[in-house]
């Protein structure tokens, strides 16, 4: 199981720099919507990060929800893939 995750995760690494390679990078999101996302990455939610950071439940939604729009993706996890993919997180 393990090499299966080291497999999975290199292969989209590359995929990630292919992407980028090919003038498709991904785009840029605020530091705010980053530091929110690396705490969505720690199983927070939205309300623990406002807790943690110091700003409203609804404002740490907002910043996640624009990461998620800009990343063009539904979910909190497929918005975390690709950050963990193309390293940023």
């Amino acid at each position: 199981l393990l090499s299966l995750a080291h497999a999975a995760h290199g292969k989209g690494r590359g995929l990630a720099r292919a992407r980028e390679a090919n003038g498709h990078p991904y785009p840029a999101l605020s530091s705010r919507e980053l530091q929110v996302m690396r705490w969505v990455a720690s199983g927070k939610s939205d309300w623990e990060i406002g807790q943690i950071l110091g700003i409203a439940e609804s404002t740490a939604h907002f910043h996640v929800e624009q990461a998620k729009r800009k990343l063009q993706v539904r979910s909190r996890v497929q918005a975390v893939g690709i950050l963990l993919l193309a390293g940023r997180l």
